[in-house]
């Protein structure tokens, strides 16, 4: 956050990070995506590269894959995270519903399929 801070103070239009939720908690997480998408939502571009693939289950709309130096996929988060070439790095929930025909493969959130289930 101290990194974050001094870097912000010279307001940069493009913001880049690599890793920046290492250690933080799911709390800490909240709070640093909400003032990540304020910052995004005043005209700044906001680059995050990470491996923490629950937090980008819940906060970007947009995921570029990337793999021996070149993109891979570049398209909304749901059908990156569901995308077969990135399926070592799917979230939890996606790699369970996999093995369910009935079950759209593009659920990447607890939610969704806990929503999905309610409206059966």
């Amino acid at each position: 956050r101290t990194v974050l801070a001094s870097m912000l103070v010279v307001q940069p239009k493009i913001l880049i990070m690599d890793e920046p939720t290492h250690g933080m908690d799911a709390l800490q997480k909240e709070h640093f995506f909400n003032y990540l998408d304020e910052y995004r939502k005043k005209g700044n571009l906001v680059i995050l590269v990470t491996h923490d693939i629950e937090s980008l289950t819940k906060y970007p709309e947009r995921i570029l894959f990337l793999s021996d130096g070149k993109i891979i996929l570049d398209d909304l988060s749901n059908n990156v995270l569901s995308h077969p070439k990135a399926s070592r790095f799917s979230p939890q929930i996606n790699r369970l519903i996999k093995n369910f025909l009935n079950i759209p493969n593009k659920i990447i959130k607890t939610e969704e399929l806990l929503e999905l289930i309610e409206n059966a």
